[in-house]
């Protein structure tokens, strides 16, 4: 590395450095993390990830995400790269499940001409497009066997050797896996290398599902809300408090990914700007939505997700003004602030609805 690069290197480093520090010890409004780390949320677990994301970005340390299917693994991978020294860097992302077994290797590692049927010219593998920046290694639990130790081998020397030669290649990546298996239980089963696991696990970070972190819901349903409305050049629409209740109510099997897929539905086949339950109940069956709800908490939880909801879209409404949100719900104004305190309700502005 030449001297101009090196403190090109420092100077980033000093950067982001200063950046955590001046941030550290408060919360992060919805804007700041989406612009920062671009994710939406407010949940404690959200918080706390971002916090791990501050503490691992400015590292060179290899992270394991874990957490089920559409829970949101690759875009936690792309807040530690955008947030690390290598920010300028690609950032490369290859799904291990989605590459047929015998095409692995030659997709992470590359291959010369002539070095299996149908390599008909040299080809880059994705270490070797990834070089200098950070590689991402979705649904890792996939691997086959030699595919996790020529992984282990490459992690372990900083060499890749593309098929078909002998000859390595030093490259310079940052490693960020993820997976939705217990790739624990699979080292015990003998079905994942436990070294390459202590390799690539050195920090785990893991995402809850989103029935576990219903104060997520709201934010990123007017997030897909923006975006999609956005895209169509139309109105943004509005969620009634009703229709609100019953996106926090919903148990939320496919995660973060299903949300994303009902909030497009809405503003492609829902014609009023007001989205209402009845809207709603087109996408998410009441049948299964009662028994989500039935199992994702007791009666006395649903009423307090409902209040919740309801206050949030009333203060939202209002312009969080107070006095007028008081007298549309027609309680005192004492009886408001008590609300606010007791369900932590922070101000969002309206001309950036959770976004």
């Amino acid at each position: 590395m030449g001297a101009e690069s090196g403190i090109f290197c420092m100077a980033t480093l000093e950067g982001v450095v200063q950046k955590h520090s001046l941030l550290d010890g408060r919360d992060l409004s919805l804007s700041e993390m989406k612009t920062r780390y671009n994710l939406v949320g407010t949940s404690t677990a959200i918080r706390r990830i971002c916090r791990i994301i501050d503490k691992v970005a400015a590292q060179g340390t290899t992270v394991l995400i874990t957490g089920e299917s559409g829970t949101g693994k690759e875009l936690i991978a792309n807040a530690i790269h955008i947030n690390s020294p290598r920010a300028s860097k690609p950032f490369v992302c290859v799904n291990c499940a989605a590459v047929h077994e015998s095409l692995i290797e030659s997709e992470l590692f590359g291959h010369k001409k002539g070095a299996f049927t149908g390599a008909y010219s040299d080809k880059k593998g994705k270490f070797q497009l990834a070089n200098k920046g950070s590689l991402f290694l979705d649904e890792i639990g996939e691997l086959s066997g030699h595919a996790q130790a020529k992984l282990l081998r490459t992690i372990e020397t900083g060499e890749v050797e593309m098929l078909g030669t002998e000859e390595t290649e030093k490259v310079d990546v940052r490693i960020i896996s993820a997976t939705n298996k217990n790739v624990g239980t699979m080292v015990s089963e003998s079905v994942f290398r436990e070294d390459l696991l202590h390799r690539i696990n050195v920090i785990e970070i893991y995402i809850p599902p989103l029935r576990d972190r219903p104060d997520d819901v709201l934010p990123l349903a007017y997030h897909f809300l923006e975006i999609f409305c956005n895209r169509r050049k139309i109105e943004m629409k509005r969620l009634t408090p009703s229709a609100e209740a019953v996106l926090l109510s919903h148990n939320w099997p496919g995660n973060v990914r299903e949300l994303r897929n009902i909030i497009e539905k809405i503003t492609v086949l829902v014609d009023s700007n007001d989205v209402d339950i009845h809207h709603i109940s087109e996408f998410i069956s009441f049948p299964y939505y009662a028994n989500g709800l039935h199992k994702a908490m007791r009666l006395k939880e649903a009423k307090r997700s409902f209040e919740k909801s309801y206050i949030i879209h009333a203060l939202w409404e209002n312009n969080w003004n107070i006095s007028r949100t008081a007298e549309a719900l027609a309680i005192p104004r004492s009886s408001l602030y008590e609300k606010i305190n007791e369900y932590q309700i922070k101000r969002i502005l309206k001309n950036r609805s959770f976004g």
